[in-house]
């Protein structure tokens, strides 16, 4: 589905962000966010959080490079900066000169922007913060969760751990700052109060999380990469070398063990999923051929197969 490709172009985006950072020009990065704004309406919004960070890089390279009391006007940041934000605006104008609104007409079934009712859409929103904290919660969780959504208690810590490292690292030791893959944390809070837009956020396993995915694989990596590296540069090289490669192969081992038994049982999951996809559509396509076709001028194209009933549909369908 579009989710892969649009993880992928999220993913390539921030690679050309953090690559370009520095001389704060972005040749490349604004071009990938119009890929990035039509793979997924989602991907329109995280355009913007782009366009924001690299307002905020350029406004810094240009105080740099004016002189001393000079002023930072918008001229020195160059219009092209702006260019994330006309990526950003492209579908949700599509939206509106098509159907009159901006959001498109299979957003409005699940957005709780669109529900109709006042008191309904005003207890959606105030219960916001806890569906953040569940947002939260399936990607320390790695998609892993129980009934209720309960972490396990493995995940939970490890990639906790990790998380809090990769925050600690990004700005410690102020000699070997990473200030740069910082920015994924703006990106991140961005993408999790944008999923908590759809009702039904969590159905599909996951799946419209699953496109940010990567990006929180990356922190809990980073993070256990980052202290190794610390550890390493601690000790004389054998000792350090040993207590890096320890500091790697735990959150390794804990991964491993919980992930991939999983595996096998997501699989079949997904495959009795989409085999009961084709046998509800093969049972709406018959039933919809019976409907449309007017047997009194033409005989029924296969009559050897039984017109299912709409009530065994409807049930089958539910």
């Amino acid at each position: 589905m579009e989710i892969a490709l649009y993880g992928t172009v999220l993913l390539l985006s921030f690679r050309a962000y953090l690559r370009e950072r520095d001389a704060a020009r972005f040749p490349t990065l604004r071009w990938w966010l119009f890929a990035l704004a039509v793979a997924r309406p989602e991907g329109a919004l995280l355009a913007g959080v782009f366009g924001i960070l690299m307002l905020v890089d350029r406004w810094n390279a240009a105080k740099r490079a004016a002189p001393s009391g000079t002023r930072v006007t918008a001229r020195a940041i160059g219009l092209e900066a702006f260019l994330p934000f006309a990526a950003a605006a492209i579908p949700f104008l599509v939206n509106l000169l098509v159907s009159g609104s901006i959001e498109a007409t299979s957003s409005q079934a699940k957005s709780i922007l669109a529900e109709p009712y006042h008191e309904t859409r005003h207890a959606y929103l105030m219960g916001l913060p806890s569906v953040w904290l569940g947002i939260t919660k399936v990607y320390l969780g790695m998609m892993q969760l129980g009934e209720g959504l309960t972490l396990p208690p493995a995940l939970a810590w490890v990639d906790g751990i990790g998380a809090l490292l990769f925050v600690v690292f990004s700005f410690v030791p102020r000699r070997a700052t990473w200030t740069r893959g910082a920015a994924i944390g703006a990106l991140l809070l961005g993408a999790i109060l944008v999923q908590s837009i759809p009702v039904f956020w969590y159905v599909h396993l996951y799946r419209y999380l699953q496109g940010v995915y990567p990006l929180a694989l990356l922190v809990f990596a980073a993070g256990w990469g980052r202290l190794a590296a610390f550890t390493r540069g601690l000790s004389p090289r054998p000792a350090g070398l040993a207590a890096a490669l320890v500091v790697l192969l735990a959150p390794v081992a804990i991964w491993t063990s919980e992930l991939v038994p999983e595996q096998a049982r997501l699989i079949r999951f997904y495959g009795h999923n989409c085999e009961n996809i084709l046998h509800q559509q093969v049972a709406v396509g018959h039933a919809a051929i019976g409907l449309c076709h007017d047997r009194r001028s033409a005989p029924y194209p296969r009559a050897d197969l039984p017109l299912p009933r709409w009530g065994s549909l409807s049930e089958r369908s539910s």
